[in-house]
């Protein structure tokens, strides 16, 4: 990646042309107003941090959501790093079994809406916002407690919970039901729980109060294309 406004090859430029001591080498491609959706979302998606606090040479430190609205930037701007956020927050869930950097990003959100005024980032409107967007695939689970539930992380989703994620959000899944039928179900974070038979998963949702009761509604049709569907409950 290129250099300008005075960047060199360490970790470019940071506000009022100081610059970063220490940083990530995402935030590193933000000092320097580098943008690529591919890139950005393959590092997020491999633990590389970008709303962590970052170093100036200054002795200050901010996140690296505050970087592009700093800098100036004109490339890797606000509402183009948002469009990839939420890979980030999907490698939190993931790859930590306390949730502790989970919360360490929830917390930096809330200090950039009430403290920065920043207002960009759909992740500090809405605990919900869609991970992947408006095009997201409608098998995918879209919101933080859906990934929680879907991928095993108990105590991220009573985390999100405790913050206020909305446990009925559903997201379509096709299993198998029999020989020759498949089963598109509308499921909740308490199915999701349940088809992993994650009992602290579950456990968290029923202390929040969610209903084991919940209905779970489906349509049965023939495997394959083309197949005629029929409602069932469940």
């Amino acid at each position: 990646a290129g250099g300008e406004d005075g960047e060199d090859g360490e970790g470019g430029r940071a506000a009022g042309g100081g610059r970063l001591a220490s940083a990530s080498v995402l935030q590193a491609l933000v000092a320097r107003d580098c943008w690529s959706e591919e890139v950005y979302a393959l590092l997020l998606r491999h633990g590389a941090p970008l709303a962590a606090a970052c170093a100036l040479e200054d002795g200050q430190s901010m996140s690296g959501l505050l970087l592009p609205r700093h800098l100036g930037n004109k490339e890797a701007t606000e509402e183009r790093i948002d469009s990839v956020l939420g890979e980030e927050v999907k490698a939190l869930i993931r790859n930590s079994s306390t949730a502790v950097d989970l919360n360490a990003f929830l917390d930096t959100c809330t200090e950039l809406r009430w403290t920065h005024g920043v207002s960009s980032y759909r992740c500090l409107q809405d605990i919900d916002f869609d991970l992947d967007g408006a095009v997201g695939d409608p098998q995918v689970p879209a919101t933080a407690l859906m990934y929680a539930a879907d991928n095993g992380g108990a105590q991220a989703l009573r985390l999100l919970l405790y913050a206020g994620a909305d446990a009925a959000r559903t997201v379509e899944r096709t299993l198998r039901f029999d020989e020759h039928r498949e089963i598109t179900l509308c499921l909740a974070a308490v199915h999701l729980a349940f088809l992993r038979q994650d009992l602290e998963a579950l456990d968290n949702l029923l202390v929040f109060g969610v209903s084991p009761d919940a209905t779970c509604v489906g349509e049965v049709r023939a495997a394959g294309p083309g197949g005629e569907a029929g409602a069932e409950g469940g």
